[in-house]
């Protein structure tokens, strides 16, 4: 611990190094002091640059991958060859899950009928 001038006290590194005689016996010790909250803050900023350079290449990961899909029934083919449902690819390869809906395009297409009734009932 160090004291400023003010009378604060603050932590700092301490170095300790023995001085030694011409017959190698011991005459003193030298210190030296450095203030631990620099490299408290460089440690965090060292972090900080890790996971900012992680997050980084796990983006250029998933962004630099080709997914085969199928222009039918929109399989996806896995590392083995299998075709699977694009759902249980994306749960299995990433952290993302899946929820299901049906678009307006497909609820024309797929739906008609029902709409008109549906639309009719309504007004």
């Amino acid at each position: 611990m160090r004291k400023k001038k003010t009378g604060t006290i603050f932590p700092v590194l301490l170095t300790l190094s023995p001085l030694m005689d011409e017959t190698g016996g011991p005459v003193a010790v030298a210190t030296s002091s450095k203030k631990i909250s620099s490299l408290k803050r460089l440690v965090r900023e060292k972090e900080e640059r890790i996971k900012e350079l992680e997050d980084a290449l796990n983006e250029a990961k998933t962004l630099r991958s080709i997914l085969p899909i199928c222009s039918f029934c929109k399989k996806v083919r896995d590392e083995t060859g299998y075709w699977e449902h694009a759902d249980v690819y994306i749960r299995r390869h990433t952290k993302a899950d899946v929820s299901h809906g049906i678009c307006p395009e497909c609820i024309k297409r797929h739906y008609a009928e029902a709409l008109k009734s549906m639309l009719k009932k309504i007004g």
